[in-house]
């Protein structure tokens, strides 16, 4: 489960297909790329190998403080709803995030 964290509310986003035995194998028609050595064919949250990873998309927008004031964004990995008991073995996890903010700005209105 992924848990983002925006000014205290938590928003969460969970998959079955990661704790699929073969998840990934059934996709092949779908762009993940068999017969890899290891372990391609297990399910994962939200992506598999070669395919490609849609977009978590949220609006925060009713979260977020007036401007000028500080928004406190999180994120946490919960496996099995807890926090990985061994972090040395629980794995790496590559993210790139961001807020879009649109709309006029002080200076246009």
């Amino acid at each position: 489960t992924h848990v983002f964290t925006v000014n205290g509310r938590r928003l969460l986003r969970s998959s079955p297909q990661a704790m699929s035995l073969g998840a990934c194998a059934d996709s092949v028609l779908q762009g993940v790329l068999p017969n890899q050595y290891g372990t391609w064919f297990f399910g994962r949250a939200f992506w598999c190998p070669g395919q490609w990873v849609a977009p978590f998309v949220v609006d925060v927008s009713e979260l977020l403080l007036p401007a000028g004031q500080l928004n406190r964004v999180q994120y946490e990995a919960l496996y099995e709803g807890l926090p990985p008991f061994n972090v040395t073995e629980a794995g790496m996890i590559e993210m790139e995030s961001g807020i879009v903010v649109l709309g006029k700005t002080a200076q246009q209105a």
